[in-house]
């Protein structure tokens, strides 16, 4: 157990971004090693915190969690956009979007995104060949914020502004600030009624765009929902276009306006800077891990040769891109814990007694760096997961929830699939068109934001290939 002033837990490991080689020091390099350390825990603020290590007590907690948690208070300003999103609702509100957005990710839905996942690729790369050095993570969230965007809305959603910044871009400095106050001290000590009450103005500003991101929202739904009604759309070319006519055709059983609206920001949060760190963090390992380009250059020339005719059969064969996607997901995760819910009762979670009150989550670092589960935890290699007598692979096969980097239980998330076909398109794409280097003297520290993330930007000299002298 740790506790300090203030911040707590979330201090120390802030301190260690610093002292140490980054924000997940203590799980990855001390708690890993372990192997009797079960979980852990500690103050976040005036609360308690407990993180759970051992995959079956993982598995126990996703079993319970709905019947025992709900989502820790600490969020409630980040629930000013998301409430009844999937990540935040609970209870039959939650089991009603689980089931309505589940039912728009089936396999056709996936093979009819591929073409935009390419076009939006290609067509920012046109912008990054003009570039001699780029902060790559932003441009990996720009391409996947376009994906995420039109999956939701539509094609209209490159037109989409407010106060003249893209809408995606809107968004994700909004999540940052929202982000940022909900773990800070005022946050955390007295809680979000004294954000809520506006004393300070960095929580002013934060409420004020937070409720014009929701009007705004709320206005280009109502917008589609009234094309819908004048017959001016008729086609369902998008996940809004579904819930609209869903509303429409079964108001009982579709999502209101507010619904809907929550569920696009859930979306575009989660699927932007998800699969842009992703990428990012891709990109990083293959310049550390020179083995890996001839292997990788060579599934993308045999599947990604002529983007015009990328299927999501042939993004499917891309064994080794899968394999090497896995091992950045394990040593780079952008998620490395789940978010913090709050116990409503004394209870068990197998010999663990856990207090009404006490917040719970449980963070994948351990496992993804335990000696128990991995030979050289350390080292970057994606073999592992192409072995099937490998430790990593025999380790998941005897439990699964050994490796969850999409989180897991009936709250995993929705848009893996999609994620992971996008990574290898964006990603392969990158490879076949772009030369980069990274600065020598460059360190990685990770630190976390929004997301477990590079402390400093990852920037590099690139080059488009057919331009090379």
């Amino acid at each position: 157990m740790y506790f300090g002033i203030g911040n707590g837990i979330h201090q120390r490991d802030l301190d260690n971004v610093e002292k140490n080689d980054g924000y997940a020091y203590y799980e990855k390099h001390i708690v890993s090693k372990n192997l009797g350390c079960r979980a852990w825990g500690g103050n976040l603020g005036s609360g308690v915190a407990l993180k759970l290590f051992d995959p079956k007590i993982i598995k126990e907690y996703t079993k319970v969690q709905e019947k025992y948690y709900r989502k820790a208070k600490i969020y409630d300003l980040i629930r000013i956009l998301g409430s009844k999103g999937l990540v935040f609702s609970e209870g039959a509100l939650w089991k009603r979007h689980r089931k309505v957005v589940s039912s728009a990710f089936h396999f056709e839905f996936l093979k009819e995104m591929i073409p935009h996942m390419v076009e939006a690729t290609m067509d920012y790369f046109k912008q990054l060949q003009k570039k001699n050095l780029t902060n790559i993570r932003n441009d990996f969230e720009y391409i996947s914020g376009d994906v995420v965007g039109k999956v939701f809305f539509g094609e209209e959603f490159s037109q989409l502004q407010i106060d003249g910044m893209p809408l995606s871009l809107f968004l994700k400095e909004l999540t940052m600030e929202a982000w940022g106050v909900t773990f800070s001290w005022p946050n955390l000590v007295l809680g979000s009624k004294f954000v809520k009450a506006k004393i300070m103005p960095r929580h002013r500003e934060l409420l004020k765009q937070s409720y014009k991101f929701a009007d705004f929202c709320f206005k280009k739904v109502q917008e589609r929902r009234q094309a819908f009604l004048d017959n001016k759309r008729t086609d369902s070319k998008c996940l809004l276009d579904l819930l609209v006519r869903n509303n429409i055709e079964n108001p009982e059983e579709g999502f209101d306006i507010e619904e809907i609206v929550h569920e696009f920001a859930t979306f575009c949060i989660a699927g932007m800077d998800t699969t842009g760190h992703t990428l990012a963090m891709c990109s990083y390992y293959y310049l550390q891990n020179p083995q890996c380009k001839e292997k990788l250059l060579k599934e993308i020339d045999e599947y990604l040769s002529d983007s015009q005719s990328i299927t999501i059969d042939s993004v499917n064969k891309m064994e080794y891109m899968h394999a090497f996607i896995q091992e950045t997901l394990r040593l780079g995760t952008p998620t490395f814990r789940t978010f913090l819910r709050e116990a409503l009762e004394d209870h068990k979670l197998d010999d663990i007694t856990v207090k009404k009150g006490t917040f719970v989550c449980f963070s994948f670092f351990p496992n993804n760096y335990g000696e128990e589960y991995h030979d050289e935890p350390l080292k970057f290699d994606p073999k592992r997961w192409l072995d099937a007598n490998s430790k990593t692979r025999q380790s998941i096969a005897k439990e699964a929830f050994t490796f969850i980097p999409f989180s897991a239980g009936s709250r995993n998330c929705i848009g893996q699939h999609l994620a992971l076909i996008e990574t290898k398109i964006v990603f392969g794409l990158f490879l076949k068109h772009f030369e980069y280097h990274l600065n020598p003297g460059y360190k990685l520290r990770m630190t976390i934001r929004f997301l477990y993330e590079p402390e400093m930007d990852i920037v590099y000299s690139i080059q488009k290939k057919s331009q090379k002298k």
